[in-house]
């Protein structure tokens, strides 16, 4: 069968089916569950447009591309922050091309809980195209639809992956691109349709219902700590922790995705979108007006001229603070190219997976569960000794004047991190400089440094360590650079217990 590129490399974008003048392609689902383009000899007049249009062997272009602007962000609107994956801005930014009369695509689970892209055109189907999805959509027609509109004089919004971004962008002319905008999104890899059909099967069979909503990113958590809900059509409900999820857990290793994500040409940080969106993880605050509230929060990256005209009419709903590339490079690293996914856990997986199946494959790669719940544990626990501290009227500044402890350096600017540069933010305590791998951004000034510069700083009086589940490993590791004290901010907060 001819090839209309590599099937490694193959996406599964669609361009090509929705490119072919004669309907020749046909989409097949192998045997991971993804679907594949085939031509159907007997319509194809071999014009060649399949191959010519695919984005894996010609790279689709924007033209208009400026210097990338990249921003933390979240909705004004509660609601919208409280709906969406992470701080609502798909929403706002779709709202603006809506009230404009516009049309906006993106993926939706449709009546049978299928991935599949469709389109919306009022602010009251907004909820449909909501939330991440983490299933490989399938697009069909929908680039035909997109170019339908257009050729009515409406404007459009497209949101998908980067190579379905790609496709679309070698799908529609040139000359027709004025009205279209386009919004990528952060990507880990696509996962499998087929396969998440057998999850469905699995859950159906193990509760002895029928599945009749998946939300595999609710809130009621929190943002950081999301978990899956799972509703039946009897009106109950379950809920799944990221480390107990087989889905979540295979997807976040990377297990299920297609074998073209293992090298994507376009899930890097020369991005094809107008505008880049996905979650700002490991978020820093600049400052104490800017708290990580864990409601979720967005990152948008401008990469266009178009872009940032569509980023300039949502300033005045929605918190925005300017950021540095460098600072998202460092906390999205697999979605902007610089991790590798792990090939022989991926390898291992398909391979068990055709003797298998889904479950005994699946839970033979999870784990993490005991060790997470430890950790959530210690850190409960630190939290409720700060909190009896403060309600029996005992504020956290006395252990550093028992210790005579003026200049200190904090470890780690997580929850804790940031709560005790407030607490001591008015005290007579010097706080030198923090340390973090997560973080490049200075908090209220105060200088942010890697634990290879530690030597290059001034002395101080002792490092506090505020990731308290890991004190003796980071102990460890600057006991062998400085010979000052370092402290767990667990025994600070259980010093006047």
């Amino acid at each position: 069968m001819e090839e209309i590129c590599s099937m490694k490399s193959c996406t599964g974008c669609m361009a090509c089916f929705n490119i072919c003048p004669n309907s020749a392609i046909e989409m097949k689902m192998n045997e991971k569950g993804f679907f594949y383009p085939y031509i159907n000899l007997d319509l194809c007049s071999d014009c060649g447009m399949c191959k010519k249009k695919c984005p894996v062997n010609f790279r689709a272009k924007r033209n208009d591309s400026i210097e990338k602007e990249v921003f933390a962000m979240w909705s004004l609107d509660d609601s919208i922050r409280y709906e969406s994956s992470s701080g609502g801005a798909f929403s706002e930014l779709a709202k603006v091309i809506l009230n404009d009369g516009g049309v906006v695509f993106g993926a939706y689970w449709n009546d049978e809980i299928k991935v599949v892209h469709g389109k919306i055109s009022s602010i009251c189907e907004l909820h449909k195209l909501r939330k991440s999805k983490y299933v490989q959509s399938s697009i069909w027609n929908t680039y035909n639809d997109v170019l339908k509109y257009i050729k009515n004089g409406k404007k459009i919004l497209f949101c998908g992956t980067p190579c379905q971004i790609a496709g679309l962008l070698n799908v529609i002319p040139d000359n027709l691109k004025e009205n279209l905008y386009t919004i990528d999104i952060f990507c880990f890899g696509a996962a499998s349709p087929g396969v998440f059909e057998e999850y469905k099967s699995f859950l159906e069979n193990k509760y002895k219902k029928k599945i009749l909503k998946i939300d595999l990113r609710t809130k009621i958590t929190g943002w950081k700590k999301y978990v899956m809900s799972i509703s039946f059509e009897d009106g109950t409900k379950i809920i799944k922790p990221q480390h107990t999820s087989l889905w979540l857990n295979d997807f976040k290793k990377a297990l299920t995705v297609r074998e073209s994500c293992q090298n994507c040409n376009y899930n890097n940080i020369n991005r094809i979108g107008d505008i880049s969106l996905g979650d700002y993880w490991n978020f820093s605050p600049l400052n104490k007006f800017e708290p990580d509230d864990d409601r979720g929060i967005s990152c948008i990256i401008v990469n266009s001229e178009k872009g940032k005209k569509l980023f300039e009419a949502i300033k005045g709903k929605t918190h925005i603070s300017a950021r540095s590339i460098n600072d998202i490079l460092l906390k999205q690293k697999r979605a902007l190219g610089s991790e590798q996914l792990p090939v022989s856990d991926y390898n291992e997986f398909w391979k068990l997976y055709s003797k298998e199946g889904f479950y005994n494959t699946s839970k033979k790669f999870i784990d993490g569960g005991e060790e997470s719940a430890w950790k959530a544990a210690i850190k409960y626990q630190t939290a409720i000794d700060w909190l009896m501290m403060k309600q029996k009227g005992i504020s956290i500044i006395s252990y550093f004047e028992k210790k005579e402890l003026k200049n200190i350096a904090i470890y780690g600017m997580g929850e804790f991190g940031l709560l005790l540069c407030n607490e001591l933010e008015n005290e007579d305590i010097n706080i030198v400089f923090t340390m973090d791998s997560e973080r490049i951004l200075p908090y209220n000034d105060i200088p942010v440094i890697s634990m290879s510069q530690l030597k290059e700083v001034e002395d101080v009086d002792a490092i506090i360590v505020t990731p308290v589940f890991a004190y003796n490993k980071i102990k460890k590791q600057l006991e062998k650079i400085v010979d000052y004290p370092i402290i767990s901010l667990e025994e600070i907060v259980k010093y006047n217990k």
